[in-house]
């Protein structure tokens, strides 16, 4: 069963460090924002250049909610 937001991934206004892009991927998936934080972070240090490049492009191209 999908339990996840229908609405798709945003940026979240009340939950951002930087953009929002983690806590509104991790409201999407309904996971703890510090779970998802620590997953890019690890892909940060593991493909840094793939990683930048796709959190920039998601904090661009998402919308705010």
């Amino acid at each position: 069963m999908n339990t996840y937001n229908s609405d798709g991934w945003y940026c979240s206004v009340s939950g951002r460090k930087i953009a929002g892009v983690c806590a509104g991927v991790a409201d999407y998936y309904q996971k703890p924002t510090w779970l998802i934080r620590l997953i890019a972070v690890v892909l940060l240090l593991g493909l840094p250049s793939i990683m930048l490049l796709a959190y920039l492009v998601a904090a661009l191209v998402l919308p705010n909610r």
